[in-house]
């Protein structure tokens, strides 16, 4: 597509054939760095692909519901492994997810996110940094409202240990908050 772009800037009218004075990748450049300011068709996929991961992670939606019940039956989002069966769209949002996922921590109020899984001290997901107690869980870390020291300890290592301590301790029943870094709302945008 980006071929069929490319030629009606540069193909020739009635005056003559045009020349190729710059580059299609050059002309996606931004204004500041030389280039028109276009877009690459790739990297507006990529956006619109993290755009309807962000909707599937965030939203309440039947839509959200529907693809959570059928493709990941309980399981962790990162442990989900694509089927031949599975659809082009979620196909399209795997692919995407584990970079998605980088962008994305949470802000614990409830603890409904995944202790493990989720991206929840702004560095990473645990199940990256240490090994999965898949029994344990937001409550199981807390004792008497505060945070379980000795669990936590003998569960991470201490550089986790001391970054856990830091965080406060989820309490209450609102939902856990998904937070988007990469732009200053916290809001997805593909802007």
């Amino acid at each position: 597509v980006e071929k069929v772009c490319a030629n009606f800037l540069w193909s020739a009218s009635e005056k003559g054939t045009r020349y190729h004075w710059i580059g299609w990748s050059q002309l996606c450049f931004p204004v500041e760095e030389g280039g028109v300011g276009l877009r690459r068709l790739s990297d507006v996929y990529a956006a619109f692909s993290c755009k309807l991961w962000w909707q599937f992670r965030t939203g309440a939606s039947l839509w959200a519901s529907f693809m959570r019940a059928k493709y990941c039956r309980e399981l962790p989002l990162c442990q989900v492994e694509l089927s031949r069966h599975a659809s082009g769209t979620w196909r399209r949002m795997l692919n995407i997810s584990r970079q998605a996922e980088l962008s994305v921590v949470w802000r614990i109020q409830g603890g409904s996110c995944h202790f493990w899984y989720d991206n929840w001290l702004g560095t990473s997901a645990l199940f990256l940094k240490a090994m999965v107690v898949p029994t344990l869980s937001f409550n199981d870390f807390i004792e008497n409202g505060r945070w379980s020291s000795n669990l936590i300890s003998r569960a991470l290592s201490p550089d986790l240990f001391s970054s856990v301590l830091l965080h406060p301790i989820p309490c209450g029943a609102q939902a856990d908050e998904p937070i988007w870094r990469l732009t200053m709302s916290g809001e997805f945008s593909v802007a």
